[in-house]
């Protein structure tokens, strides 16, 4: 049986009593105890009164849970400082490589004139100001999560949740623009009067890249700030 508090054992040898001030499991056998008594067993101790189990009480059950909740808040807290960098710089590092391509390709139409239509150049220019969209403010929101992940609007949930959803809009309509253009992709021996067919499909595929990572944050800045508003800092608490 589960004695808690108040359970008093029997020294024969001493005529002295002894009260566990602890919880402790106690079995049948008078040996049972040598895990109260640190290891020593004494065959003398006796049972004078075990006070049956008392059920934990609301002030422990709180504070049991909340010693729980945190535990989970710290560890949340610590992964989402660990990858908002890594996403981020993600996002930028592929957003460097689709701005060059965007911009090598704009260059030459406007000096060449070799696009096959003016939707192929409004498109690429398109795609480049979403990389420059992307790379300016993922790094200004990467420096400032650096230098301090909570207390400051720009770093709140709220301000990232209209970041990445500006940011998701403009690479579905991106690379779904595109995606079109190109018939989901070009084949290379027969690219069909375009004149940059490897540019071309390496634009569509980094912009479904970057789509790719935006949903990613998207997603768990929505879930984050979901838990800001249950714990009551509201959607402009910290991310973190």
């Amino acid at each position: 049986m589960y004695c808690i508090y108040g359970c008093r054992i029997l020294d024969t040898d001493y005529g002295r009593s002894i009260t566990i001030s602890g919880a402790s499991r106690m079995g049948s056998r008078v040996t049972d105890i040598d895990v109260i008594l640190k290891g020593h067993i004494r065959p003398h101790y006796k049972f004078l009164h075990c006070p049956p189990p008392r059920p934990a009480t609301p002030h422990l059950r709180y504070q049991h849970l909340s010693r729980i909740y945190t535990k989970t808040k710290m560890a949340v807290s610590k992964h989402i400082k660990r990858g908002h960098p890594i996403l981020f710089g993600l996002l930028i590092f592929f957003g460097i490589i689709e701005l060059a391509i965007s911009a090598w390709l704009t260059s030459r139409f406007a000096q060449r004139k070799d696009n096959l239509n003016t939707t192929e150049r409004d498109r690429v220019r398109y795609i480049l100001f979403a990389s420059i969209w992307t790379v300016v403010l993922s790094s200004i929101y990467a420096l400032l999560f650096w230098h301090s992940s909570s207390g400051s609007v720009l770093t709140s949930a709220l301000s990232h949740l209209i970041y990445l959803l500006l940011t998701w809009v403009i690479w579905t309509a991106g690379a779904a623009a595109v995606t079109v253009m190109l018939g989901g992709g070009l084949n290379c021996n027969n690219p069909s009067g375009f004149a940059y067919c490897g540019q071309l499909n390496a634009l569509e595929a980094f912009a479904w890249i970057e789509w790719i990572l935006t949903t990613i944050a998207l997603v768990v800045v929505i879930l984050r700030a979901i838990t800001a508003a249950r714990r009551g800092d509201g959607i402009r608490g910290s991310l973190a």
